[in-house]
């Protein structure tokens, strides 16, 4: 029973993660759009 609840849990991390990477991406790809992204090690 453990071992099912620690897989939901890390599922439901594993989904979180990738829903905040995809956000921050998009929210960087349109500040690119923007010329606003400026400030950061990839210039």
């Amino acid at each position: 029973m453990d071992d099912l609840i620690l897989g939901i849990i890390l599922s439901i991390l594993a989904w979180l993660g990738l829903l905040i990477f995809v956000l921050h991406s998009k929210y960087v790809v349109e500040k690119i759009k923007k010329d606003e992204y400026n400030k950061g090690p990839f210039r």
